[in-house]
């Protein structure tokens, strides 16, 4: 997904969405200028994807219910298991 249709998707959400990991940092500007999504300082160690981080940006949230992750991609232990039955498979 490209950072501008990411930007405009977050954009619609009923509140404004807190967002983290190193997509986040890279492309913080295009992000930001969506309007009302906060990403924490480049130092903050919610951008390291760790439970614990993700878990202590729920509890930071202002009225949050609850913290729901937005995967966009495979998760690479499933794309690691894929690459190898392949090349098993020659």
């Amino acid at each position: 997904m490209r950072p501008e249709a990411l930007a405009e998707r977050l954009a619609q959400a009923s509140a404004p969405p807190s967002v983290g990991g190193s997509g986040a940092l890279r492309f913080r500007h295009e992000l930001e200028g969506a309007g009302g999504i906060r990403i924490p300082d480049d130092a903050d160690p919610v951008h390291r994807v760790e439970a614990r981080y993700i878990c202590a940006l729920a509890a930071a949230g202002e009225g949050s219910e609850s913290l729901e992750p937005t995967y966009l991609r495979p998760p690479d232990a499933e794309r690691w298991r894929e690459r190898d039955s392949f090349q098993r498979a020659d």
